[in-house]
């Protein structure tokens, strides 16, 4: 193994690393309780509870039916967006064209702009995924085999014979076998003496050869689960978040990890008022304007003039393989560890619209090029947090705003004005739009 140190800038031709962000995962409201979710204890308390106060069993029966919600905090609240949650996603990728290579260990900082006012405060969940293969069992074995055997017979006879002569005889044969081969010859001389004496002698000789010599090689490889070391920090007064992965045997690291993070600006903040109101239908008919009930709310979230920017620069180890092993494991292969830092480069890590709340406003068009306008509460433009209060105050303003000449709203004592100098009634109320603030 030979380790190679590269110089600055030369591991971004293996590895690349970059870095967004998503929005996080909206949390759904929780679903009313009702009666069914408390325990069986609870629910014999809450049943003589209400029972001792209804007289009547129809009201007992519509009581136990109905959800357990708490009384609405007409309060002045507050909703604070200076602190975020976001996902930040950094894909990487092993830019070899070898299968074999793999980055081997990977630590990735992102520093945020040195004149931003965000700080990250936690870091609350890492993730990464990479699939698995089951490969059942894969098997290798190799075998030789070598044998040899050999074999010498001889014979001879004399006999009596009138006549003279000789004879030489001689022959021989070959035959291949699967396994070897078979070598068999036999000479045969005959020499019939004058004297009536005869000599016969005869030669037999064998050869047999067989490869034998074993050598024998199994490998069992069963892969079903791979497992990542990662963890983060945050560094410089939480201006930076340094990840860390190191891997194991035969997993690149290349794939997506998600960092789930918590910005946080206390320093460059916007406020925005909001409204909500309550008890605007009365049995889906709209209810008196001194009867609806007002609460105002203060909107805090980070004042942007430009987007999120961040340096992301990363240092890596990446195994380069020269030579396969003949076995499976990364054992036997002749390998390269280069290891380096990349350049540093400048992305934009956030859009600054990301950090801006989505608020609405209900809009009177106005004429010619004057464009819309949003209606106002008191001496500011009624804003609301979600568009399904915009819409009910639209839909009881399109059916009550005749009533609401020269009145207030509520104890609040709140009073509605439209733009473009319009007269408050339901003939304008019915050109009202609702959009984004």
């Amino acid at each position: 193994m030979e380790i190679i140190n590269l110089d600055n800038g030369k591991i971004d031709e293996l590895i690349s690393v970059n870095a967004y962000v998503i929005a996080s995962e909206k949390v759904p409201s929780p679903s009313p309780k009702t009666i069914f979710d408390l325990s069986p204890k609870a629910q014999s308390e809450l049943i003589k509870s209400i029972n001792s106060k209804e007289l009547k069993s129809e009201d007992l029966t519509f009581k136990i039916a109905s959800e357990l919600t708490l009384k609405k905090n007409d309060k002045v609240s507050i909703i604070d967006y200076t602190l975020q949650e976001k996902k930040i996603i950094i894909p990487i990728r092993n830019k070899s064209q070898n299968p074999a290579d793999r980055i081997s260990k990977l630590i990735v900082s992102l520093k945020l702009d040195a004149s931003s006012s965000f700080k990250i405060i936690s870091c609350n969940k890492i993730e990464t995924q990479y699939q698995s293969y089951d490969l059942g069992k894969l098997n290798y074995t190799e075998a030789n085999q070598a044998e040899l055997t050999a074999s010498l017979g001889f014979e001879n006879s004399i006999g009596v014979s009138g006549s003279s002569s000789r004879k030489n005889t001689s022959s021989t044969s070959q035959k291949a076998a699967s396994a070897g081969f078979e070598d068999t010859s036999s000479n045969i001389a005959e020499h019939i003496l004058t004297d009536g004496l005869t000599e016969a002698s005869k030669v037999n000789q064998g050869l047999s050869g067989k490869l034998s010599a074993t050598r024998s090689l199994a490998e069992e490889v069963l892969l079903k689960q791979r497992i990542v070391a990662l963890n983060a920090m945050i560094l410089e007064d939480g201006k930076t978040l340094s990840i860390y992965q190191d891997g194991v045997s035969g997993i690149d690291l290349t794939g997506n990890v998600i960092v789930t993070i918590i910005l946080e600006n206390k320093s460059n903040v916007k406020v925005e008022r909001v409204h909500s109101f309550g008890g605007l239908f009365v049995d889906e008919k709209p209810n008196d304007p001194d009867k609806v009930q007002v609460r105002e709310m203060s909107v805090f979230y980070p004042n942007l003039n430009e987007n999120l920017k961040s340096k992301l620069s990363f240092e890596g180890d990446f195994r380069a393989v020269v030579k396969r092993g003949r076995t499976i494991s990364e054992a036997d292969d002749k390998v390269e560890f280069k290891s380096g830092k990349s350049v540093e480069k400048d992305i934009s890590l956030l859009p600054k619209d990301q950090f801006k709340p989505l608020l609405w406003s209900i809009y009177l068009p106005g004429a010619g090029n004057s464009g819309k306008l949003p209606i106002k509460i008191n001496n500011g433009a009624l804003v609301f947090s979600s568009f399904s209060e915009a819409l009910d105050f639209t839909n009881w303003l399109q059916q009550k705003a005749d009533s609401i000449k020269g009145k207030t709203l509520g104890d609040k004592k709140s009073t509605i004005y439209f733009p473009h100098n319009s007269e408050v009634n339901t003939t304008n109320a019915q050109n009202l739009e609702i959009g984004f603030f």
